[in-house]
């Protein structure tokens, strides 16, 4: 998994926040169908061009019941927007949540 980490902020309750975003699931680079040195990862073009670093993990520190927390925790310390990580929760935890969202995107 993978998302763009811009400046941290402090948030008007004093957590640290960050404007992380643009999260998504992308193969390993030595996985990838894509053929390319980085995978399915974004280059260090687009980085450059979305004016911020690239954070990452490995999609298996997300899963099982260990995996939810941290996600959740992600949640509470505004690591990323709560609407994506909801998203990514569903599509890592919820079985069969990927084929009823892409027969709906098809409707």
């Amino acid at each position: 998994m993978e998302w763009i980490d811009k400046d941290l902020e402090p948030s008007p309750d004093d957590r640290i926040t960050t404007t992380a975003s643009k999260s998504r699931i992308v193969h390993a680079a030595g996985y990838s169908p894509s053929g390319s040195e980085y995978g399915c990862h974004r280059t260090p073009a687009e980085e450059v061009r979305e004016g911020g670093a690239f954070g990452d993990a490995p999609l298996g520190d997300f899963t099982g019941s260990d995996g939810l927390l941290k996600m959740l925790a992600m949640i509470l310390n505004r690591k990323l927007p709560v609407e994506e990580l909801v998203i990514l929760i569903k599509r890592i935890h919820v079985t069969g949540f990927e084929k009823v969202s892409r027969t709906r995107r098809r409707e």
